[in-house]
């Protein structure tokens, strides 16, 4: 939160608040905070002259140095390594079969045990990179990232919408004032 140079007796800087209430904020939206604790803490880091006055407010709540990934985001990151193991699996069983089949009787008795291997060495002994099995933070920070841009355009496009159909209303408002005048109901 405060990042490696944290000295008690130090000054805070605008920086520094602004990550504590970052920091809070996070807290807030996994659930560690209730609304009320999450006013009251930001208040107090509002009110701090000095570092080591946060270090209270923060006793209780996990570091925030490395980012936090939420349930959902680690399911989908695990699905995408599972998609990738099945890619692999399927190609390679396509391979191994087309190759026994070309070949012949013999050559197919083998490329069913080669599926069978790599069965077992994908799904049981997990033979492959980390991301297949565990997705990395980066990866997590990215997709986290990807998702916040999709959000920010439907953001955009929704203001877009908005502005556009006030732009309309107004002009619809205006029309009908000028015929209303021009039809003479004044």
């Amino acid at each position: 939160m405060l990042g490696r140079m944290y000295d008690p007796n130090v000054r805070l800087s605008d920086q520094e608040r602004s990550a504590a209430l970052d920091a809070l904020a996070a807290s807030l939206g996994n659930g560690r905070l209730t609304m009320d604790e999450f006013d009251r803490r930001c208040t107090a880091v509002a009110r701090a002259e000095y570092q080591g006055q946060l270090g209270a407010l923060f006793a209780d709540l996990p570091r925030t140095d490395e980012p936090t990934f939420t349930a959902s985001e680690l399911q989908v990151a695990h699905q995408q390594g599972k998609k990738t193991r099945a890619g692999v699996f399927g190609l390679s069983t396509i391979a191994a079969l087309t190759i026994g089949a070309l070949i012949g009787d013999e050559a197919l008795i083998i490329a069913f045990a080669v599926v069978a291997a790599l069965a077992i060495l994908l799904y049981v002994m997990k033979i492959g990179p980390d991301s297949w099995y565990t997705p990395s933070p980066a990866k997590l920070a990215r997709q986290r990232a990807k998702l916040a841009q999709v959000e920010k355009r439907a953001q955009r496009r929704d203001q877009w919408n908005e502005i556009t159909n006030q732009a309309y209303n107004v002009a619809k408002g205006a029309l009908e004032k000028r015929k209303w005048h021009d039809g003479g109901h004044v």
